[in-house]
């Protein structure tokens, strides 16, 4: 009896659209679970958005042993908050609908829990497998300056050890309200700094994961820019300590020049402007990008006189 409630002692949280696209993607992750060693996890599938494919929907319905949620919304973090709110197991963690777990990833998670009870998240290392099929670490060098200070490796390093795949979370200490209070761009990161902040976590420089990379062309999209504001005006709000805040105020600054950047070359220069005297709003803004503002005059009179030609 005892035996068999371990196998039962966490669940894993698919966030997915269903798509017919995902359809080859999300049944290897299936299939990652499936074969996971001495663990057999509650696997829990959160369709969220309009746009699922009927017939996928209908076969993981049927199918043994896996849970579905639906939530008409299509958002991921919005996916993963109600996910987190079905969890009734000991542990929780989650896996996109792209990527998979090793075959030992569970069992090694579970039992570092087992041998430190005061733990909070346990997070191990990752593979990237790139187009070409390349497998490389995701941290080649170990998990070693994540150990000594998650919160500088995550700001000074800038390495996010919270891929969304990575941790496993202990439910009575990683509560829904840190999934209710989320970014739209960097959630993951967001997660890992207030986690951090509070929580006790143990890493694991063995791979445990596979992450599928593709080049990601949201970064060069203004709704990616903006989220990248909006990230750091979430974290301006924590109680951090002085140096990750100083450094998380000068990325915000970079953020707006780098939004004004985007808008001047769209030859808006009226919204280049306007996050440009943002970059400049601080004193060490100030002295980074005031000399920018020339090239936006310069720019902005060529393309006045291009028009009157």
């Amino acid at each position: 009896m005892s035996d068999n409630k371990k196998k039962f002692d966490i669940t894993v949280i698919i966030p997915t659209t269903a798509k017919a696209i995902r359809k080859t993607t999300l049944l290897l992750a299936i299939d990652s679970l499936v074969n996971q060693i001495d663990v057999t996890p509650n696997i829990l599938i959160v369709i969220n958005g309009k746009c699922f494919d009927p017939d996928l929907r209908n076969d993981l319905e049927n199918t043994n042993n896996i849970n579905i949620i639906y939530q008409e919304i299509g958002s991921a973090p919005l996916a993963c908050a109600l996910g987190r709110k079905n969890v009734t197991t000991e542990y929780f963690c989650f896996l996109d609908d792209d990527d998979y777990l090793l075959p030992d990833a569970l069992k090694t998670r579970i039992d570092i829990f087992n041998r430190d009870r005061s733990l909070d998240v346990v997070v191990s290392n990752g593979l990237r497998k790139l187009t070409n099929k390349t497998e490389t670490l995701i941290f080649p060098k170990g998990m070693n300056q994540a150990r000594i200070d998650p919160l500088k490796c995550l700001f000074i390093k800038k390495s996010n050890w919270m891929a969304s795949c990575a941790a496993t979370f202990k439910s009575s200490s990683i509560t829904q309200s840190f999934f209710e209070d989320y970014t739209n761009f960097y959630e993951w990161t967001y997660l890992a700094i207030r986690i951090s902040l509070k929580k006790k976590i143990a890493f694991i420089d063995a791979p445990g994961y596979v992450i599928n990379f593709t080049p990601n062309s949201l970064s060069t999209t203004t709704g990616f820019l903006i989220g990248q504001i909006e990230f750091h005006n979430a974290v301006s709000s924590l109680d951090l300590p002085k140096d990750i805040k100083n450094r998380s105020i000068i990325r915000w600054i970079d953020s707006w020049h780098s939004l004004s950047e985007y808008y001047r070359k769209d030859g808006l220069f009226k919204l280049a402007w306007q996050a440009h005297l943002n970059s400049l709003s601080t004193i060490k803004g100030f002295i980074k990008y005031f000399a920018y503002s020339r090239k936006l005059l310069i720019n902005k009179q060529t393309s006045k006189k291009n028009n009157f030609q």
